[in-house]
């Protein structure tokens, strides 16, 4: 079986198996996707999926507060957990000879968590702590305004930490209720990685999730249409800060595939992925008008978010920045992108997949999430689609995205006591 294989089963409860072999490795990684997030909360309840995320670790009938992670780090191993809109993930790594023994830790505390009442109080004032920080921290305050504007009408719009007004109230009957009709069998993908084979592995996972009785509720995932884009504008906040922060996001109304996230992937490599990238060299090294530039994809459902960051220390440079970054985009859509460029980009994703299969951690990860995802159905498939991906279906995505600029955002946080010249953005449809 070669090295990137994986294989994909349902244990006797129908929950989802997927097995990566890494024969050389001693360690293996566990994650647990649950196709449940942020998203998936109606208004009165925003925040409930990240806080379960932290009930999760408070224990179940057979372990007390605290001591998964003992065990966990007793068997040499590492653990931890985060929410997204989309899914909710928690996952071990650890020596190979301790997996069983953590698999069994883990089916624990994430489908038997007890939400103990005595400890409920504690856990939701640790997360309104959480909320309160991220709320005081300018960057995070921007993140979330930009959201909101950007994703106004969606289930993507509000944080994925919540708001107090809907924390406060929530009981611990609400809690398991949210975990009782969201942790379900159908929703649940189990991703393991090390060097055990998809037999032997198979085996430990049935001894300890697959006994597990689990609801075969399903619910789809949220949906909305992202091709109704919002005005769009400009937005500037005056902010502690000690440079100006940008945030410019598009949305891409088509739902994900396999096929177009790897040709999204290429084009956001080639737009900021590095520091010979488009608008790294013309924004940072030739003209010096921004410090930092970066661009990321949210893949939701519906679509996909992508959100160029500018950071530049020159506030009164800032509409020439805007300008400018604009430029490049308009640029890469009426012109393409270049045969040299694209195979900079390829040979940098093949050895990206060839260096994961040195952790079993990485691995997990990336399999779970394209399996859970986009229903990926072997790591060959998607090393073949980076090797035989071309300039045109990259260049014909970039026009696809980057030409109607109807509903572009800008969201922006400048240093106090600075002046920002009036900054416009240009949402005229480019003619190519």
């Amino acid at each position: 079986m070669p090295m990137l294989d994986f294989v994909t089963t349902r244990l006797a409860n129908n929950l989802k198996l997927v097995v990566t072999p890494l024969p050389s490795l001693r360690r293996s990684a566990a994650f647990l996707w649950v196709r449940c997030g942020a998203a998936y909360e109606v208004e009165d309840e925003y925040g409930i999926a990240h806080f379960l995320e932290h009930l999760c670790f408070k224990g179940s009938d057979r372990l007390a507060p605290g001591e998964f992670d003992r065990h966990i780090t007793r068997l040499g191993g590492s653990d931890n957990a985060f929410t997204s809109y989309d899914y909710t993930a928690y996952f071990v790594e650890l020596p190979h000879e301790h997996l069983a023994e953590a698999l069994g830790l883990l089916a624990e505390i994430t489908l038997r968590a007890q939400i103990p009442e005595r400890y409920f109080e504690e856990e939701k004032g640790v997360v309104l702590e959480e909320i309160k920080m991220h709320r005081d921290l300018p960057l995070s305050w921007l993140e979330d305004q930009h959201q909101q504007r950007l994703l106004a009408g969606t289930p993507w719009a509000h944080p994925i930490l919540g708001y107090e007004e809907t924390l406060k109230p929530l009981t611990p009957e609400e809690v398991r209720s949210f975990h009782r009709r969201h942790y379900t069998a159908p929703r649940l993908t189990l991703s393991i990685a090390g060097p055990g084979t998809p037999e032997e592995v198979r085996e430990m996972a049935e001894a300890t999730f697959g006994e597990l009785e689990l609801s075969p509720h399903w619910q789809p995932p949220p949906s909305a249409d992202f091709s109704a884009r919002g005005d769009g504008g400009v937005n500037l906040f005056e902010k502690p800060v000690e440079a100006t922060y940008l945030l410019l996001s598009t949305l891409d109304p088509t739902p994900p595939s396999l096929s177009r996230m790897v040709k999204l992937g290429f084009l956001t490599e080639i737009l900021a992925g590095s520091f010979s990238s488009r608008l790294n060299q013309e924004l940072v090294e030739k003209s010096q008008l921004a410090t930092e530039v970066s661009l990321d994809r949210s893949v939701h459902p519906p679509g996909t978010v992508l959100t160029l960051t500018l950071i530049t220390d020159r506030t009164e440079k800032t509409p020439r920045l805007v300008e400018r970054a604009l430029g490049v985009l308009g640029e890469v859509a009426r012109d393409g992108v270049r045969e040299e460029e694209l195979e900079r980009v390829r040979q940098g994703e093949l050895a990206s997949l060839a260096f994961a299969r040195e952790s079993a951690g990485t691995m997990a990860s990336r399999v779970g999430w394209w399996s859970l995802l986009h229903g990926l159905g072997s790591l060959g498939d998607l090393v073949e689609m980076v090797r035989s991906i071309t300039a045109q279906e990259v260049s014909q995505l970039a026009a696809e995205l980057l030409t109607d600029r109807s509903g572009w955002l800008l969201t922006g946080v400048y240093p106090q006591r600075e002046k920002m010249p009036p900054v416009e953005l240009d949402l005229s449809p480019l003619h190519i």
